[in-house]
């Protein structure tokens, strides 16, 4: 394998991990955007969905993979950033089913709050910005 490959193939890898651990790095509550009970990823349902959701991301990755191989063993260019956009729109239509099967254990908010304190106001940037030459 040359280093072309791995460089072209980075993109799509880096993003399929990315993708892989995102559902774990929410709140307790809330799980593929749906409030749902606090130990809901942890019930045999909840597993089940995010393994349907890795399957599914995982094999749009090595789709995506082949995509990329094809791109850097040939001289036809476009299938690399095939790849990356397939990945993309894949894992949002996989995350919108993982989002679907999760709504049926979906619980109803029982609380909201928000604060009633005014923002206060500051300089956009920030007074070294505002500053600058310009």
């Amino acid at each position: 394998m040359n280093s072309e490959l791995w460089i072209a193939l980075s993109p799509v890898v880096l993003l399929a991990v990315i993708l892989h651990y995102m559902p774990l790095w929410r709140r307790q509550n809330l799980w593929f955007g749906v409030t749902v009970p606090k130990g809901f990823r942890e019930t045999a349902e909840g597993k089940q969905i995010l393994r349907q959701y890795r399957i599914g991301v995982w094999a749009f990755a090595a789709i995506s993979t082949v995509l990329g191989v094809i791109s850097t063993s040939t001289t036809i260019v476009w299938p690399l950033p095939a790849a990356i956009l397939l990945l993309t729109f894949a894992s949002i239509a996989v995350f919108a089913m993982a989002r679907n099967r999760t709504r049926a254990f979906s619980s109803p908010v029982t609380e909201r709050s928000a604060p009633l304190a005014g923002r206060t106001e500051t300089l956009p940037g920030g007074p070294l910005i505002a500053i600058g030459p310009f």
